[in-house]
C-alpha cells in the first residue's frame, strides 16, 4: 500500500502557494483542518505538514508525544528555570556539562550532559518528564509542550523537604480524594510523608454548607502549623539544593 506524504495531501488540498483550499478531493481532511484553529493557521502561513498534524484525528497528542520521547533521549535541558537559585552552578558542580543554546525553534533548549547516574524519565503525560539524580530522587519537575503552535519548556526544581495535604478517613487512614472526610498535613521527604503534623480535622469539601467556613479556617490554621514545623526543622526547605547529601529519612 502506498502512504501518502503531508506534502502529497497539501498539494491535493491547497494550491501551489499553499494558502487557498481548492477543489473537494480529500473533503474530510480539508474540513477537519478548516475547524481546527491552529491547523487554520498553519495551513494559511504554507505549512502544511503541521497543517495535516492538526487536521488528523490525535494528531496534535501524537506530535506531543514523539517531543517528549525526543526530548528525554537528548542531551539537551530548558533554558527557562534552569538558572533559579543558582541550579546551573550547582549541576556543573554534579559533574553536568552545558554547551550552548540550540537555534531556530530549539532556542528555549541548552546543550546538556547529564552527570554519570543522573537521568531524565517520561512520565505519563506527554508534557511532562523528571529529572532524577544517582539515588533515584526526583530533583526536578520539566515541562515541554512539543505542539508546534505552542512550543515551550522549563524546568522547576524540587526541594528535598516540604509538607503536603493528606486526604483521610475518620479514622486518619489515607483515602482517595473522592472518598475523604478527613484531611490531615505532613512533612514530606522526597514527597514522600516523613512526619504528620498538627491535627486531623474535617474536610470543608465533604461538610454542610453552614460548616464550611468555620472548616476552611481550620484548614488554614493547620497549613500555617505544617510550614512553621518544616521552616524550624529545615530552614533552608525552599532551597532545592539544600539537605540531599543526607541519607533519606523515608527509607
Amino acid at each position: 500500500m502506498t502512504t501518502k506524504s503531508s506534502k502529497d495531501i497539501g498539494d491535493r488540498i491547497f494550491d501551489p502557494q499553499g494558502r487557498v483550499p481548492k477543489g473537494l478531493r480529500d473533503r474530510q481532511l480539508e474540513e477537519q483542518i478548516m475547524r481546527n484553529p491552529a491547523g487554520l493557521t498553519a495551513a494559511l502561513g504554507g505549512d502544511m505538514r503541521n497543517a495535516i498534524i492538526a487536521g488528523e484525528p490525535g494528531g496534535i497528542e501524537a506530535q506531543e508525544k514523539a517531543g517528549q520521547e525526543s526530548f528525554v533521549s537528548s542531551d539537551r535541558l530548558p533554558i527557562r528555570g534552569l538558572n533559579e537559585r543558582g541550579m546551573k552552578d550547582y549541576l556543573i558542580g554534579q559533574g553536568f556539562v552545558f554547551g550552548e543554546p540550540l537555534r531556530g525553534q530549539d532556542a528555549i533548549f541548552i546543550q546538556c550532559k547529564l552527570a554519570p547516574g543522573w537521568e531524565k524519565r517520561a512520565s505519563d503525560h506527554s508534557m511532562w518528564s523528571y529529572l532524577h539524580d544517582p539515588q533515584g530522587r526526583q530533583r526536578a519537575s520539566i515541562f515541554f509542550k512539543a505542539a508546534f503552535y505552542d512550543y515551550d519548556a522549563h524546568i522547576s526544581f524540587s526541594p528535598r523537604y516540604s509538607y503536603k495535604k493528606l486526604y483521610c478517613n475518620a479514622a486518619g487512614d489515607e483515602v482517595d480524594y473522592n472518598e475523604h472526610t478527613h484531611l490531615q498535613f505532613a512533612l514530606t521527604d522526597c514527597g514522600k510523608a516523613l512526619e504528620r503534623v498538627g491535627d486531623l480535622v474535617e474536610s470543608f469539601s465533604r461538610a454542610p454548607d453552614e460548616d464550611r467556613r468555620r472548616l476552611i479556617d481550620l484548614e488554614d490554621t493547620q497549613n500555617k502549623l505544617a510550614q512553621d514545623v518544616l521552616e524550624r526543622r529545615f530552614p533552608e526547605a525552599k532551597d532545592p539544593r539544600a539537605y540531599w547529601e543526607a541519607v533519606s529519612e523515608t527509607a
